[in-house]
């Protein structure tokens, strides 16, 4: 589980990103769900929490996530009015989860809020609704409709910090050692 969390929350890890989501093959699940409990009790005393939104067959989808930046996302009056219209109504951070999960568990796909709860600009998510995901501006981690020099800029981060903290995990570093506390 390790490997997956540096190869696609790094960001996450370092503060610099709100949240990131993963998919670990469903192979061995007991395995897998034991590891998932000791790496989320110790994230958690670094302020990262990990939460599993859906269950297959196949994979198990975990959102690693920054809670207080959560937190401060949902807080904002734009993305509380962009998901009261996705159909949520409390906006809390539990409460916004569970609604997520049940969403992503009811239509089998990723509905559009997930971009917001990510850390992607409302804007671009808005842009990406509206245009059916075309007509982008550019693509990194998310298809930008509105400010591609500042979106391009932060690629730029990410792709250093996942790099940074692939080659230190390689090195011998731990998941948890690689955790700023944030």
């Amino acid at each position: 589980m390790e490997q997956y969390i540096i190869n696609h929350c790094a960001p996450t890890l370092a503060g610099i990103k709100v949240a990131s989501m993963f998919n670990i093959p469903a192979g061995n699940r007991q395995a897998a769900m034991e590891k998932f409990a000791s790496t989320q009790a110790a994230l958690n005393e670094k302020g990262v929490s990990l939460r599993v939104l859906s269950e297959t067959e196949k994979s198990v989808l975990i959102y690693l996530y920054r809670p207080k930046l959560l937190e401060n996302l949902l807080e904002r009056q734009q993305v509380k009015d962009f998901l009261h219209s996705m159909g949520y109504s409390d906006f809390g951070v539990e409460s916004v989860l569970s609604f997520l999960s049940e969403r992503i568990k009811e239509s089998g796909t990723f509905p559009h809020e997930v971009g917001v709860l990510l850390g992607y600009p409302l804007e671009d998510v808005l842009g990406f609704i509206e245009n059916c995901g075309k007509n982008c501006k550019c693509v990194g981690c998310w298809k930008v409709y509105c400010n591609e020099c500042e979106a391009v800029k932060f690629f730029e981060k990410v792709n250093r910090c996942r790099s940074r903290y692939i080659s230190l995990f390689s090195k011998g570093m731990s998941v948890l050692q690689l955790t700023l506390a944030v």
